[in-house]
């Protein structure tokens, strides 16, 4: 594994952006200071130090349950970075082996490669688990939920249509910037699950369904069969003579039956106001309850230009363009440098430049 310990190149934040310190891979485990040390081999990109630790790790049969699910987590994440698929995969099945309680990527801060990973690996165990004998692909054995927990209400949020009539090259970006603000709005109601975007963009993928244009409702009915989830969030949005008008309906997967259909407007610079009263529409809609100060916790920003930076961000990554996603993050956070989102999906790239800098001599 010699030539994976060179350390980090500086990718600097643009001029004025205050550097953050975060732990690039989330707080899993229980807090043991042997799996702070690993994130901080990460943030060096010093791979293969990362590796021995891990592997020692492994071997303490006294290690808390939690603890040894991260560890396996991180495992997969490292072998993701330095392309090892077979290590990867293997790390993987054994975190799941682990379970209860169920493990899952973070999206924010896991690198898009190996969340594809996960998914994958995860439909394989599903088919072995919960598929019959003779099933015909694709089912929903292979994608769904396995074992919900009873009451939970499980939603999928779907990239908004651009129907604008001003500006619509410009602002086509919001089509996955409003959806990650919707999934973030939501991501606060207390009893309610919301499927991540990622997900979505693999299955897509993976039954050669790549989302181009408008998604039609058999379409999304369909999907919420495949992952298992109650109902489908579809939106749209039109800016016209000064104005963003948003509008959301709520499918529900069993039926085909629209639930809910609304839409809200205001001003351009208005858009978290906007996707605000659509989520309370939602919450009330559902008869659910918002967790108080939640979308605070979260600190979306309020800066239009960042907003359409970060989510031009999020379809170069989708596209595995790394360094221009990079890029693109970094310039929503030189325009709102507390833009939690675009710093955490900025630290999450930066292991995986380093090992591109790494390889190429640069």
């Amino acid at each position: 594994m010699a030539g994976y310990t060179t350390p980090l190149p500086q990718y600097p934040l643009a001029a004025g952006v205050p550097h953050v310190q975060e732990a690039p891979y989330g707080e899993g485990g229980e807090d043991d200071p042997r799996l702070e040390q690993v994130r901080r081999y990460l943030g060096e990109a010093s791979f293969d130090s990362a590796l021995v630790t891990l592997q020692r790790l492994k071997r303490d049969e006294a290690m808390p349950l939690r603890t040894r699910q991260e560890v396996y987590h991180l495992l997969g994440l490292v072998y993701t970075i330095m392309q090892d698929r077979p290590a990867a995969t293997e790390a993987i099945r054994q975190w799941i082996a682990l379970e209860p309680p169920r493990v899952s990527p973070d999206p924010d801060r896991d690198l898009l490669e190996f969340i594809y990973l996960y998914y994958a690996v995860r439909k394989a165990v599903n088919e072995e688990k919960y598929c019959p004998p003779g099933f015909r692909a694709p089912d929903p054995c292979q994608y769904g939920e396995e074992r919900p927990d009873p009451g939970i209400k499980t939603i999928a949020v779907i990239d908004f249509d651009n129907n604008s009539i001003d500006d619509r090259e410009r602002l086509n970006p919001l089509r996955g910037g409003l959806s990650d603000l919707m999934i973030r709005r939501l991501s606060g109601v207390l009893g309610l699950k919301i499927v991540e975007r990622e997900r979505i963009r693999w299955l897509l993928r993976e039954i050669d369904l790549q989302q181009t244009g408008k998604v039609e409702d058999s379409t999304a009915v369909r999907l919420g069969k495949l992952l298992g989830v109650h109902a489908v969030l579809l939106g749209d949005y039109m800016y016209f003579n000064g104005r963003l008008i948003v509008g959301v309906r709520l499918v529900k997967v069993e039926t085909g039956e629209i639930l809910m259909t609304t839409s809200r407007d205001g001003k351009l610079k208005d858009f978290n106001r906007i996707v605000g009263e659509l989520g309370e529409a939602f919450v009330e809609a559902v008869g659910l309850e918002m967790k108080r100060g939640a979308w605070q916790a979260r600190r979306p920003t309020n800066e239009l230009d960042a907003l359409l930076n970060y989510a031009e961000g999020l379809a170069l990554y989708d596209a595995g363009n790394h360094r221009a996603a990079a890029a693109k993050f970094e310039a929503a956070l030189a325009l709102d440098p507390n833009d939690r989102a675009a710093r955490q999906r900025y630290q999450s790239l930066r292991p995986v430049l380093a090992r591109a800098s790494v390889s190429t001599g640069h």
